[in-house]
Formats: structure tokens, C-alpha cells, sequence
């Protein structure tokens, strides 16, 4: 468990659960392989991680201290993630 939940105070529960939920949508995009390969599956992949990383990056600034272009760092890897798996999805339903 990160160390920012030893400081989400009467949060910690929220968080674990937000955090088990985002585990279970990259274990989904990680399952994914089985029917599709190729292009489709590493977009909503690479888009899973991205989205991962950017909740990271917004749980360590809100509960250890802001870091420099923290905001810009969270929505760009946030509509990168948004991108990247609407694109994965798209180009799986034209196979």
C-alpha cells in the first residue's frame, strides 16, 4: 500500500476502495489480450497505466506535499489515459 495512505486520515477506507476498483479496471484491460491483440489491446493497456500513474501522481500531491506541475502532470496523463483507451476500444470494435 503507498505510503500516502497512512495520511489520508478518515479517508483511508475511501481510498483503499477507489484503489482496489482501479486495480480491477487494469486487471480488465490486462484480461483484454485473450481477445484482442495487437494495436487495440496495448492502447486501452498503455491507456490503463497512464490512468494509474495519474491517480498516483494526484493521491501523492493531495496527502505528501504539492510537487512542481503537479496539475499539469495529472491532466495530461489523465486525457492521455482518457485517449488512449477510447482509441484502443474504438479500433477493437472494428475488428
Amino acid at each position: 500500500v503507498p505510503r500516502f495512505v497512512k495520511n489520508t486520515g478518515d479517508m483511508k477506507i475511501p481510498v483503499l476502495v477507489y484503489m482496489g476498483a482501479i486495480l480491477l479496471m487494469h486487471i480488465a484491460a490486462l484480461l483484454r489480450i485473450a481477445q484482442f491483440q495487437g494495436l487495440p489491446f496495448i492502447l486501452v493497456y498503455v491507456g490503463s497505466l497512464s490512468y494509474i500513474f495519474s491517480d498516483a501522481m494526484l493521491a501523492s500531491n493531495k496527502w505528501t506535499g504539492e510537487f512542481t506541475n503537479a496539475r499539469s502532470i495529472v491532466m495530461s496523463t489523465y486525457f492521455m489515459a482518457q485517449f488512449y483507451i477510447t482509441l484502443g476500444v474504438l479500433f477493437s470494435s472494428l475488428l
